[in-house]
């Protein structure tokens, strides 16, 4: 009988795919999106930091909101702890956006004696040269800019052009090695200050030929024939309600061609050395601009009185430089010219300095291409404000090197109404829009918000989590947070009578009464009389007065 042996299987090999891994990797969730108040830091964008000094440095500390009514003890907004607790908690990333109104206002710099000229049909309009802080709000208080002038000399002679707006020179070739196009010339003509322009450079062999454009003059107001009498003064912004852009002047001429001027401004917007002012004189309609040398306190404010001031500096007038060019190319005569460039500083309370070159002139070509101000990706905190058409920076004064820098001009509003935060509403961390929409529709209406115009829209608050610019939201973050949403709110201080009369309290008894001796050489002084001086700034200071009632008679005040 014969029996089947079992089936074996010979000795081989096998192959065996895993299964492929999935594609999608689970989501960190340990990132978190703040959203809050802060003194500084970009609007509408989120920007990620990775530990609590990235956040300070472009957030800066915490921000200072109202008052309690009953403590007096200052509310400070909460995103700066939150931060804080998240990264001592063990957080490594973060993303935060920063809320304001729509009332936002961001600081304003004057530029140290320097003047910007705006090209339009009508001709050249001068004006003191300002900045903008990069962020707006009260943030930027604390900074102080200063400019320095870096000279490049060169030799050139005039070639025959026509007149008018262009001007050519011809210059050795070894002068120009770091010279470029839109550098800014200046040239002594006359006794005029010709600046232009460099709109190109051709190579001629061992000469090259400079063709400037965009020609403008400054003269000095000293050599003006009769001597110019002052009339009023102006500011390039105005400091507060009761401030006026102009105010009347008075000036002396001294023996080296500079002014004293003497005038009245509020204490609270006294001007800054290095600050620009314009001067209204009595026989020109065009006026003149002066970089103040020197600001000089001459007497205190008094009561329904601003305080005097002396203002010292060299004056300069705009003036057509067409004769003394034509001249001056007439003659062929050799002179020096000077390329000038400007780099800015920026420092603030602590001590943190950041520089950056400015271009001092571009044509209308240039600026469309922005080609023309401070560079991008520099770290500068300032900008230049937003014009159109072909720009030039002038210099009133020789800048070698970094002075005392200014601060930004004096705002009548208080540091929360420039932070865009007088008012409190819900509507500061969302999107109106959106408050309405169901759980499980919020994020397709989100994105057809989004999509409802031509440019995408970045979405207001929390609700930025559904997007924005591509360049500051990645989809990454899985927590979200809104510290200052527990806010009670503020509301501002009702207005009440600055100053109250009190009644005259009835006379203190007589001390000497029912002594046997009194002194015969004291004699019993009257008693002084208040004065009303001025409102309290915004700060809250004022100033207390009283009649003198002897010369030389002391006061002290007791609360």
């Amino acid at each position: 009988m014969l029996r089947s042996l079992p089936h074996r299987r010979l000795p081989g090999v096998r192959f065996e795919l895993p299964a492929p891994a999935p594609d999608e990797v689970l989501p960190r969730m340990d990132i978190a999106f703040f959203v809050g108040f802060a003194t500084r830091g970009p609007l509408g964008r989120a920007v990620a930091v990775e530990s609590l000094t990235e956040f300070e440095a472009v957030y800066g500390m915490r921000i200072v909101l109202a008052r309690d009514k009953r403590s007096g003890d200052p509310v400070q907004g909460l995103l700066h702890p939150a931060v804080r607790s998240f990264f001592s908690q063990g957080g490594r990333r973060c993303w935060v956006l920063r809320v304001t109104g729509e009332e936002v206002q961001a600081a304003v710099f004057p530029v140290p004696s320097m003047l910007l000229a705006q090209r339009s049909a009508g001709g050249w309009r001068v004006a003191p040269a300002l900045l903008l802080a990069g962020s707006p709000g009260s943030g930027a208080d604390a900074l102080r800019v200063s400019a320095r002038l870096d000279v490049k000399l060169l030799r050139v002679r005039p070639l025959p052009s026509s007149p008018g707006d262009l001007l050519l020179l011809d210059a050795a070739a070894s002068g120009l090695q770091d010279v470029r196009s839109g550098d800014l010339l200046r040239i002594e003509v006359e006794g005029r200050r010709v600046h232009g322009r460099i709109d190109s450079i051709e190579d001629h062999g061992a000469q090259r030929r400079v063709m400037l454009r965009g020609l403008l003059a400054l003269r000095a107001a000293a050599g003006a024939s009769p001597a110019l009498e002052v009339r009023r003064i102006e500011r390039s912004v105005s400091a507060a309600p009761t401030s006026p852009d102009s105010v009347a002047a008075e000036g002396e001429w001294d023996d080296a061609g500079r002014l004293r001027v003497r005038c009245r401004l509020p204490a609270s917007a006294l001007p800054q050395r290095g600050e620009v002012i314009r001067l209204q004189f009595a026989q020109l309609t065009d006026g003149g601009w002066m970089s103040l040398e020197h600001v000089d306190l001459l007497q205190a404010a008094e009561p329904g009185r601003w305080p005097e001031l002396a203002l010292f500096g060299r004056p300069w007038l705009e003036d057509a430089a067409i004769d003394a060019l034509a001249a001056w190319q007439a003659s062929a005569q050799e002179r020096v010219a000077q390329v000038l460039r400007l780099e800015l500083q920026a420092q603030d309370a602590v001590t943190t300095t950041v520089s950056a070159p400015l271009r001092m002139a571009a044509s209308a070509q240039q600026r469309q291409g922005s080609a023309f101000g401070l560079d991008e990706g520099t770290g500068f905190p300032l900008a230049a404000p937003p014009q159109d058409g072909e720009l030039m920076w002038l210099p009133l004064a020789e800048l070698a090197d970094f002075e005392a820098g200014l601060g930004p001009l004096p705002s009548a509003l208080s540091a929360l109404e420039r932070d865009g935060l007088a008012r409190f509403s819900w509507t500061l961390f969302a999107e109106p829009v959106l408050s309405d929409c169901a759980s499980d529709v919020l994020a397709d209406r989100a994105e057809a918000l989004r999509h409802a115009g031509r440019e995408l829209r970045p979405l207001r608050g929390m609700h930025a989590l559904f997007g924005g610019r591509a360049e500051a939201l990645i989809n990454e973050p899985t927590l979200l947070a809104v510290p200052d949403a527990v806010h009670p709110g503020w509301l501002p201080v009702p207005r009440i009578e600055v100053w109250v009369e009190l009644p005259t309290l009835p006379e203190p008894p007589n001390p000497c009464a029912g002594e046997a001796f009194k002194d015969c050489d004291a004699v019993p002084l009257p008693a002084p009389r208040f004065l009303k001086g001025d409102d309290p700034d915004a700060e809250g200071s004022f100033t207390l007065y009283w009649t003198q009632v002897v010369p030389g008679a002391t006061y002290r005040l007791e609360e």
